[in-house]
């Protein structure tokens, strides 16, 4: 198990709920060095013990804070987290 990176923008942002940072955080820990990801709505679900619909409405409420991009194809979700740097 490691770790994920949380940087400060993302941390200390008040415009968004508690819930949408932890789901970024998550998302971070599955991110290469681009910030892209892909777990599926489900994966991230158990993760955080919640319901799909909840990350759903997450995400809705991270895309609007300009921090990731989600994009759904039939293959599922891919997720990019914006202004991400890791190396």
């Amino acid at each position: 198990m490691g770790f994920a990176f949380v940087p400060e923008h993302v941390c200390r942002r008040s415009d968004i709920s508690p819930s949408a940072r932890h789901l970024w955080t998550v998302l971070a820990s599955y991110a290469d060095k681009r910030g892209y990801c892909f777990p599926s709505q489900e994966t991230l679900a158990a993760d955080m013990g919640c319901t799909t619909r909840q990350i759903r409405n997450l995400v809705r409420e991270l895309d609007r804070a300009d921090l990731l991009v989600h994009t759904t194809s039939r293959l599922g979700c891919s997720y990019t987290l914006l202004r991400f740097h890791r190396e």
